[in-house]
């Protein structure tokens, strides 16, 4: 699990992507079965976008799941 409690794209997405491209043994997993996302809550490539002062509630955050896809060495 990745979460930051940020809006900035630079803490978010990009820090997800650029771990992606560094180790190709890590993929985005399916988001864990469960209740829908919070209303307001926005569905990305790499994961779930709360806003603030949106529906899914006060403060900014971001969560992405994340696997090792292969054994390491």
């Amino acid at each position: 699990m990745y979460s930051t409690c940020s809006i900035l794209a630079r803490e978010n997405e990009e820090v997800v992507t650029r771990l992606l491209a560094a180790e190709p043994q890590m993929a985005v997993a399916a988001m864990p079965e469960g209740p829908a996302l919070a209303p307001g809550a926005l569905d990305c490539a790499v994961g779930v976008q709360l806003l603030p002062g949106a529906e899914a509630g006060r403060t900014a955050s971001i969560y992405a799941c994340l696997e090792k896809t292969t054994a390491g060495t």
